[in-house]
């Protein structure tokens, strides 16, 4: 399929792929994909995988069911290879191979060669920023391997095409709860095959590969329960479920929560009018009629209405079948009528138009400065301040892999290990609940607080108020993050070098008092020394001048 391309076509093959490592090549945007890569680490280094919490002292001991805890060691081999920009670059490696196996599944399908990378490129540009250090990238992967492997498999009935599938989802189900999905794709396809049977239609199995195939998917469930957690992974997103629902975790919503976004629009419109197509073509005349894709067409476009966080599977298992739709219905008309020098020089410039804005704003970073808490986290570290700590749900992540195991942290993405009194202590002290005292002061003994405030401020007034009704100290504050600390004799050192008492995020500049001014000006230089390029203290201390 390689073999017999021309110069030519190979070169735009490799400029495709190209373009494609450097639109996945994406710095760390999230903290979660931190506590990965720790997770992983504890995986490698003590030659087993945890059954129980380690990284927060207020689930510590909790079961955990660490389902990812291969695909864990396999991102934390690739940091100690070459740091996080090797992550980033195994990361871009694999998008381009999944890339390349969907083109393949493109040729299979009979899809012309310009069509299918120019089809690539336009429907899976708004998911090649999902290609992040997360277990999640392998699903990817492992979703379009298993569409190839069964369209090979209803060409030639080899079983070694069945044998691959088996293996990949054993080691799946050790990678990503994903895992799931791959048995849809298979029954999509074994019930789609007995329609087409019994239909017989020309894309119908024989008896034969519709035998191989039941006993395939019947078999995959005992294989994937080769895992250190057994049936767990397959109650894993049922269990996190009122977790997830307790603390409004987003990425769990459905994509119509997201229509304020230009992106969700332009997404749900491509999928709903290359949806309705590639479904018209195969249903809309018997020799089309392909009941084995319109089950992976429905079934596939109903997961984001499900959860945002499966919108990426989308591109992965229906490109080339709604590029085959887009090919047959309309390109064959006119394919003859144009030269393929013509389709040459439009993907050669479809190619330098996606390229060129990816460049300029290609990371210049290993981290996205308005997500990672990467400047408190390293204050932490550097002045040796000592917990128990409370963070934001968001923060942990990240706080895990700087921390650990030197300090505990309170929470973090892992909605499984914390049980529902911990999430409702947790709410309670984010918002000031009647018993906030007694679970700051007594029963969890916090010395300080770390809080990225940029994602909600709205919603941590209360929290901000109640420490500074008991005057807790604020002695950092960049643009992402503050940091509280308790006002004791433990913190004494750190209060004197860096308590700011006069200026911070949630203090006016406009509404200070004139005899305070001075002070908070003398705070905002020795910040501004400290905090590199900081935006919005700058903009605090423009709004302090405009103030006097």
């Amino acid at each position: 399929m390689i073999k017999e391309l021309s110069i030519t076509k190979k070169i735009f093959l490799g400029l495709f792929l190209s373009v494609v490592f450097v639109y996945c090549f994406n710095a760390f945007k999230e903290p979660d994909s931190f506590y990965h890569l720790k997770a992983g680490q504890v995986v490698l280094e003590t030659a087993s995988i945890p059954n129980s919490d380690p990284f927060s002292f207020v689930a510590n001991g909790a079961e955990w069911v660490a389902h990812e805890w291969l695909s864990e060691a396999i991102l934390f081999i690739s940091y100690k290879v070459a740091g996080f920009w090797g992550v980033i670059s195994f990361v871009a490696l694999l998008g381009a191979l999944t890339s390349f196996i969907i083109y393949l599944i493109c040729r299979i399908r009979g899809v012309n060669f310009y069509i299918s990378l120019l089809g690539i490129l336009i429907l899976n540009a708004l998911t090649f920023e999902l290609w992040i250090g997360r277990p999640q990238i392998f699903s990817y992967l492992f979703t379009a391997l298993f569409v190839y492997l069964l369209e090979r498999f209803r060409i030639d009935g080899r079983k070694i095409n069945l044998i691959l599938i088996a293996l990949i989802t054993l080691i799946w189900a050790n990678m990503h709860a994903g895992f799931i999905l791959g048995l849809a794709i298979v029954f999509a396809y074994l019930f789609g095959g007995i329609l087409n049977h019994h239909f017989k239609l020309q894309s119908a199995l024989d008896k034969l590969k519709l035998r191989n195939l039941s006993f395939l998917f019947i078999s995959l469930p005992f294989i994937a329960l080769l895992n250190p957690s057994s049936y767990k992974i397959f109650t894993y997103s049922y269990v996190i479920l009122p977790a997830i629902e307790k603390l409004g975790v987003m990425e769990w919503y459905s994509i119509l929560d997201y229509l304020y976004l230009n992106e969700t629009v332009i997404y749900l419109a491509q999928m709903v009018i290359f949806g309705l197509l590639g479904i018209y073509w195969y249903l809309s005349k018997r020799e089309n009629r392909d009941f084995i894709l319109v089950s992976l067409i429905l079934g596939i476009s109903v997961l984001p209405f499900i959860s945002i966080r499966h919108i990426g599977f989308w591109p992965v298992a229906l490109i080339p079948f709604v590029l085959e739709a887009v090919h047959r219905f309309v390109f064959v008309r006119i394919e003859n009528r144009i030269n393929s020098k013509d389709f040459g020089i439009l993907l050669g410039i479809v190619l330098l138009l996606f390229s060129t804005p990816k460049f300029f704003s290609f990371p210049k970073e290993y981290y996205n400065r308005l997500s990672v808490p990467i400047g408190g986290a390293e204050f932490i570290k550097r002045e040796n301040l000592k917990g128990p700590i409370f963070n934001l749900y968001n923060d942990g992540g990240f706080l895990i892999w700087n921390l650990y195991p030197s300090e505990k942290i309170f929470i973090d993405g892992r909605s499984e290990v914390y049980s529902q009194d911990k999430l409702d202590e947790y709410l309670s002290i984010l918002g000031g609940g009647e018993n906030w005292r007694e679970l700051v002061y007594d029963k969890y003994k916090l010395q300080y607080f770390f809080i990225s405030y940029r994602r909600n401020p709205e919603k941590l007034l209360p929290l901000i108020r109640d420490l500074e009704n008991d005057r807790w100290r604020l002695v950092y504050w960049d643009d992402l993050s503050v940091i509280y600390v308790k006002d004791d004799v433990q913190n004494k050192e750190i209060i004197k070098k860096f308590a700011l008492n006069y200026v911070g995020p949630f203090r006016n500049a406009l509404n200070l008092p004139e005899d305070d001014k001075k002070q908070a000006f003398a705070e905002l230089q020795g910040l501004l020394g400290r905090i590199e390029n900081s935006e919005i203290i700058q903009q605090y201390a423009r709004q302090l001048m405009q103030g006097r």
